[in-house]
């Protein structure tokens, strides 16, 4: 769950100014406070696994006169990863737990103008709230209206009286455009290959001093903050910035025509060598006597052809 805490655990001497907006109990030469601000991060996220999750549901509409006439399908893709920064969840008597992993998080589709919430913010919006120039936050924050978000849940009792718990996790509820979202699935399931390499990048408002904003680089390891405001769940608005699906480099076999012209040939004919095929998958499956009849045919005549072609031109 976690490596240590300790870079939000003075969290009881700071002032909450309103969601979005700590100031410490330290000053500057200035006067005003050294602060933390709550603005869109980046995380990179490196997938360890997923899956592709199918599954057909009578649709309810609350609030409205229009009913379903049908069932519908209905597909999402649930994955966990690693991050490549620490998440610390606190409020404001302590930190509660960190984090390096995101657990069951999932991508779903929406139409493309639900996402990207009212200002669609991007990570450099943040930059004149945060850092040496640090000021307060709008309280209703940066990305105010992203349906996507990073949320904790605490531990909790799997059955009641059952005695066992289930930990503590960092997860996170992302969207993509619905044409992208099926690009991906694409990507996933119709592929020959396995994915190899799977990275997403996430955009979230968390928070950060201001010594580390104003010093560490892009690609420093960062202590970001998540205020959790209730007893028990914490959440923070998110969205899928970036992904990137690689099956890795595809290495292709020389083949030396001189020491094996039949495979060269076979290629040409458009004939595949069986024995070559199937070759890692048990024992070589020998062609019929029949088929190697034909094989033979096809060679003696093509070579024949090479031959014709070679006396022509010289005969010239």
């Amino acid at each position: 769950m976690g490596d240590g805490m300790g870079d939000f655990a003075d969290s009881p001497k700071w002032t909450l100014i309103n969601d979005f907006t700590i100031h410490e109990d330290q000053t500057l030469n200035s006067g005003r406070p050294f602060m933390r601000t709550c603005v869109p991060k980046r995380l990179d996220v490196d997938v360890t696994s997923f899956e592709v999750i199918r599954y057909i549901e009578w649709p309810s509409n609350f609030g409205g006169d229009e009913r379903a006439k049908a069932y519908v399908d209905k597909t999402y893709i649930k994955f966990s990863g690693d991050l490549d920064d620490k998440i610390v969840v606190f409020t404001m008597e302590g930190e509660v737990a960190t984090f390096r992993t995101l657990t069951d998080a999932t991508i779903r589709s929406l139409p493309a103008d639900q996402i990207g919430g009212k200002h669609k913010a991007t990570v450099f919006d943040g930059i004149g709230y945060s850092g040496m120039s640090s000021r307060d936050v709008p309280a209703e924050g940066l990305m105010d209206g992203e349906p996507g978000a990073i949320s904790y849940f605490g531990e909790f009792e799997e059955h009641r009286g059952s005695g066992n718990m289930t930990p503590a996790t960092l997860t996170a509820s992302l969207f993509l455009d619905e044409d992208r979202f099926t690009r991906l699935l694409m990507a996933l399931t119709l592929s020959s290959r396995p994915a190899a390499v799977f990275k997403l990048n996430i955009l979230a408002e968390l928070f950060e001093s201001e010594v580390s904003a104003s010093l560490s680089e892009p690609w420093m390891p960062h202590d970001y903050g998540l205020l959790m405001k209730g007893s028990d769940i914490g959440n923070t608005s998110a969205r899928l910035e970036s992904l990137a699906i690689s099956t890795g480099p595809t290495g292709l076999k020389s083949v030396d025509p001189v020491a094996d012209p039949g495979v060269v040939i076979d290629r040409k004919l458009g004939v595949d060598d069986r024995n070559e095929r199937d070759r890692g998958h048990g024992s070589p499956v020998p062609l019929p006597d029949s088929s190697r009849a034909a094989l033979k045919y096809q060679r003696y005549i093509f070579v024949a052809l090479l031959v014709l072609i070679l006396v022509t031109l010289f005969a010239r």
